[in-house]
């Protein structure tokens, strides 16, 4: 029909009514919007001018004289969440989660994390004697031990001394970050009548030279050892147990 109408008008007729069709129409007013912004400013590419409606230009953001101004200023939109924890740096994927109908973002996504401990007060110390339940030529015996609680690791020398003389190593090393739980607990009357008595079990990865003994077993391929370790004191035990506790939360939290 309309091809009837157009055919049968005069040539200024049919200029007339086709500079009034609506997408003429629509198409000389965006020309004149698109002619009135080039006299007013030079030509910007797209993504220039949604980094200036996002308050930013060439990825740097615009400075304000207050940070509520620049935080208005932004126009930024959800596009999905994260919840994350400690226990989530060694991991590689997560889902993305209330992630909205126009995210551009969906499904799962990948970081590679990494997490180091950081805290104002220094790591838990302790210094003083402990007397050491050690098998000693397949038989246990009782050994007093002048003990220091340092980097997560009980070390232990024959005399307090011996760990003044920097030069002198430790006469041994109890790992805190390879203890099989996440505290230490007073020694019940099956495992030790002596009182102040407190346990303290690691499990660690069998080696080619472990075997078992009064303390130690080996259980395929971790080996675990019970050290009974006893204070002079009840108040000095409390103080014992209560710096490894601390030091045995700090490791498991943080898994290092």
């Amino acid at each position: 029909m309309s091809y009837n109408m157009y055919s049968s008008a005069t040539p200024a007729k049919k200029k007339k009514l086709e500079t009034n069709t609506p997408k003429r129409l629509l198409q000389t007013a965006l020309h004149k919007m698109g002619a009135s912004q080039k006299r007013d400013r030079p030509f910007t590419s797209s993504m220039d001018s949604f980094r200036e409606r996002s308050g930013s230009v060439g990825g740097t953001p615009k400075s304000t004289s207050a940070s509520s101004s620049a935080h208005q200023g932004a126009k930024f939109i959800l596009a999905g969440t994260l919840n994350l924890t400690i226990k989530d740096v060694k991991t590689k994927q997560f889902r993305l989660r209330k992630a909205p109908f126009h995210s551009p973002f969906e499904g799962t996504i990948s970081l590679n994390m990494s997490a180091k401990e950081s805290v104002n007060s220094p790591p838990p110390s302790h210094k003083g004697f402990l007397t050491i339940f050690q098998e000693e030529s397949g038989l246990g015996a009782w050994n007093r031990r002048w003990c220091s609680i340092q980097d997560n690791k009980i070390y232990y020398w024959l005399y307090p001394e011996d760990q003044v003389n920097r030069n002198k190593a430790p006469h041994g090393e109890i790992d805190l970050r390879q203890s099989k739980s996440d505290k230490v607990s007073i020694a019940s009357r099956l495992d030790c009548a002596r009182p102040n008595t407190f346990v303290l079990t690691i499990l660690k990865p069998s080696q080619p030279g472990d075997r078992s003994s009064i303390i130690t077993e080996i259980n395929g391929k971790t080996t675990q050892t019970k050290f009974l370790m006893c204070a002079d004191s009840r108040e000095e035990r409390k103080q014992w147990m209560d710096v490894i506790n601390r030091s045995l939360q700090c490791v498991v939290s943080w898994n290092h």
